[in-house]
């Protein structure tokens, strides 16, 4: 006996038997008495505030390096450049081109290094993820324990 896959009504027949199930977090208070309860939403929130902190600290740290790495590039263009003022119209011509690509070669490492900076920032912000979720489930097990943190 064959049957015949009809999605119209295999799509209907799912939205007529779905269950929709609320989210399960990792951390269930079930089971926690008042108390319990308490000291895990307090320690939640704490844990919450200095997450955002560090997250905060890496992307500050990010910008002020960036920041810098833009001055230093400026500044070294900007002294590349003036080289060319002091000189006659034949050393001009002489050197505005090197000077062109020396210029053009600073731009180019400074993209690099922000590139490397940013993926250096990715990477802080993942293990900072993934030690906030350590300390959560830290806290959890203390309070679950009965220990206090």
């Amino acid at each position: 006996m064959a049957v015949d896959y009809d999605p119209v009504k295999a799509h209907e027949y799912y939205e007529k038997h779905k269950k929709l199930k609320g989210r399960k977090g990792k951390h269930s208070t079930k089971g926690f008495s008042t108390r319990q309860k308490e000291q895990w939403a307090y320690a939640k929130d704490q844990l919450s505030q200095e997450h955002k902190e560090i997250n905060k600290d890496i992307t500050d740290e990010s910008k002020a390096r960036r920041k810098e790495l833009s001055e230093q590039a400026k500044k070294i263009i900007s002294q590349l450049r003036g080289r060319l003022k002091g000189m006659s119209k034949q050393e001009k011509a002489k050197w505005k081109e090197r000077i062109s690509n020396m210029i053009s070669d600073i731009r180019d490492e400074l993209a690099s290094e922000k590139e490397n900076l940013k993926e250096e920032t990715k990477g802080k912000r993942e293990q900072e993820k993934e030690d906030y979720s350590n300390r959560k489930d830290d806290a959890y097990n203390n309070i679950k324990k009965g220990k206090r943190r």
